[in-house]
């Protein structure tokens, strides 16, 4: 699955990582607005905002993602934190349904 990691550590994190190792396409932005330009831009099937992403309001930046590309799962990781490997498992559902790109 193609899948948007907002960070503003770049991707440093072991996050990263574990997407990569599960087989995911990751492409990593380090702020809201060049997340924006990469949807527009391209077709994603999930996008990851990390913990540390504060910076701006992730409601706001949901509503925008689904203007452009309905149909993709946006996922704040601060809910996820404490299942991690659920959340990739349920992303890879998706991705195995044939709904993600």
């Amino acid at each position: 699955m193609k899948i948007l990691y907002i960070d503003p550590m770049f991707g440093a994190g072991r996050i990263r990582e574990l997407l990569i190792q599960r087989g995911h396409e990751v492409t990593c932005v380090s702020e809201p607005g060049q997340a924006r330009s990469a949807i527009r831009a391209g077709r994603f099937g999930a996008v990851l905002i990390a913990e540390q992403n504060e910076a701006f309001k992730a409601s706001n930046f949901v509503f925008e993602v689904h203007r452009d590309q309905p149909e993709v799962l946006v996922f704040p990781l601060s809910v996820w934190s404490s299942d991690l490997e659920e959340m990739f498992e349920f992303i890879e559902a998706v991705e195995e349904s044939g709904n993600a790109p």
